[in-house]
């Protein structure tokens, strides 16, 4: 766990290119469309989580998650024993949007979710309000984020296990990518 302590959070600023985003946004647009839910028993709480989803499966856009997710997981030194990768799930976060603390990681589910990652694909000055933050192991305190986490293009790995959240959006819309990799247990 020593890593998480001294590496909580990995990204790599603008990696997705402004063209690319709008690609996947038109893409991600196309998908049917469903109202967010919880990720521990998919229920609809709109006190918790408010916002929209859709499903992508295309291998072009795992291709690339995937690629800085294994970086990440080397260069944060976490080395987490990564087996399998859920969708990836397009978010839409409109006007009075968020997802309030929590972790992606939940003993209930099949998969024993281990690094989270998510790509913003909105331009910060076209939206406001909607900033990730992520707490330390211990859940006691925001961590501070780099400026550079909220730029178009840029995609951020966090171990599931932490607590995070996205602040309701006040203006605009912010759009992202988000999906979860795991593994066997930690033994």
């Amino acid at each position: 766990m020593k890593s998480i302590i001294n590496c909580p959070y990995y990204y790599f600023d603008k990696a997705i290119p402004d063209q690319m985003c709008d690609l996947i946004i038109e893409v991600g647009k196309t998908k049917q469309q469903e109202e967010a839910t919880l990720n521990s028993d998919s229920t609809l709480d709109n006190t918790f989580r408010k916002g929209d989803i859709r499903w992508m499966n295309e291998p072009w856009v795992q291709e690339i998650l995937w690629t800085y997710l294994d970086n990440a997981n080397k260069n944060a030194n976490w080395n987490f024993l990564i087996d399998d990768k859920e969708d990836v799930q397009f978010a839409t976060y409109e006007l009075g949007a968020f997802y309030n603390w929590h972790r992606d990681s939940d003993i209930k589910m099949k998969k024993y979710r281990k690094l989270s990652i998510s790509a913003q694909l909105t331009d910060p000055n076209e939206y406001e309000g909607g900033e990730l933050y992520i707490k330390h192991i211990w859940g006691e305190k925001k961590l501070p984020m780099d400026l550079e986490t909220k730029n178009r293009g840029t995609i951020i790995i966090f171990p599931s296990c932490l607590l995070h959240k996205v602040t309701p959006v006040t203006k605009g819309v912010r759009h992202s990518l988000v999906q979860w990799f795991s593994g066997p247990d930690f033994v």
